[in-house]
């Protein structure tokens, strides 16, 4: 038995399109939205894509280099070694996730899109992101309390 007085909602792109709407609108204010949207675009290719991966690049460089450094000297204590190794970790992860949710869907999209399989990704990536910086702040606490 089904209930046909219950609504359907589409399972793929349930997420709101506005870029679509003012594209599909007649509106005046449509056609400075059209505008504003292009010129968001060129703005966050810029820096949500373009800017964003070279410094992701240049934070893994580091954070690899830094893993390289502290497990191939001695210079630092067993304890310590293993903190800034896991504070390396958790930055690389959120590296790679703020990689994953700005930098690659503005490289393809030139903006970040906020509807279709993006929306489940920045659901599931940017709540990661967070728990990475949470796990980087508890670290160093870790470290604060051993000294």
């Amino acid at each position: 038995m089904t209930n046909n007085s219950l609504p359907q909602f589409p399972m793929i792109d349930w997420c709101f399109d506005i870029e679509m709407y003012y594209a599909s609108s007649e509106q005046n204010i449509a056609a400075q939205m059209r505008n504003t949207f292009q010129e968001y675009k060129q703005f966050s290719f810029r820096y949500n894509g373009v800017l964003t991966s070279i410094l992701v690049a240049l934070g893994l460089a580091g954070s690899l280099l830094l893993l390289k450094q502290i497990y191939s000297s001695h210079v630092f204590s067993k304890r310590l070694a293993i903190h800034l190794g896991m504070i390396c970790i958790w930055d690389s992860l959120y590296l790679v996730a703020c990689l994953a949710t700005y930098g690659v869907p503005s490289l393809l999209y030139g903006m970040i899109p906020v509807y279709g399989i993006m929306a489940y990704i920045l659901f599931l990536l940017q709540p990661f992101a967070s728990f990475c910086v949470s796990c980087t702040i508890w670290q160093v606490f870790a470290i604060t309390l051993e000294r």
